[in-house]
């Protein structure tokens, strides 16, 4: 049987306790139930250093849970 990956689109807006709840889950999904999927957070900053700080920690997290691609858009 072929493997699937899943795509998840999330959209955010100020909401940095939900997202970093949602990672959570997400890491735990990828790593201890091995599913393949990536996750694309598509965020409305309120300035520059708020993108790029999210966009940090993303790849952090990425780095961590291995196996998966987190994009951060605007």
């Amino acid at each position: 049987m072929d493997e699937i990956t899943v795509n998840i689109i999330v959209p955010l807006t100020g909401r940095s306790d939900a997202m970093h709840r949602f990672i959570k889950t997400y890491a735990n999904l990828v790593k201890n139930h091995h599913e393949l999927l990536n996750l694309i957070i598509v965020d409305f900053p309120a300035s520059n250093h708020e993108f790029e700080a999210l966009k940090t920690e993303l790849e952090d997290y990425e780095k961590k849970i291995g196996n998966t691609k987190i994009k951060l858009l605007r």
